[in-house]
């Protein structure tokens, strides 16, 4: 929640300085990384290649290709959506079929039975 609010003030300040337009900022791994609260090799690893997670840009310079950034307004809105209370969680989980029971399993309880 702390990096949502820096996130607002920060949204502020560009405010005052006239470049209202710019609602966002570039965030590298590590960014993302702290506003998560993960690890940065974890943003690299598992959550940057999920395919809900926005797509990173890099940037073509002279000579070379930058490092992947994402624009943070995604990422926010991405977070806002993945992570949810213990209450959706357990909505959205899924049970599973029963499990079959075979003949054979049936006729050695009833055998036990007796």
């Amino acid at each position: 929640m702390k990096n949502l609010i820096d996130l607002g003030e920060r949204m502020a300040d560009n405010k005052q300085l006239g470049m209202s337009h710019i609602s966002y900022e570039w965030w590298s791994t590590s960014k993302i990384a702290a506003f998560l609260d993960i690890g940065e090799r974890q943003v690299r690893d598992r959550i940057s290649k999920d395919g809900a997670f926005p797509k990173a840009r890099k940037a073509l310079l002279s000579s070379c290709i930058s490092q992947p950034r994402w624009r943070s307004d995604e990422v926010v809105e991405w977070a806002e959506k993945s992570y949810l209370t213990d209450d959706e969680i357990s909505a959205k989980k899924k049970i599973g079929r029963p499990r079959k029971i075979s003949s054979t399993a049936t006729i050695k309880t009833e055998y036990l039975k007796r």
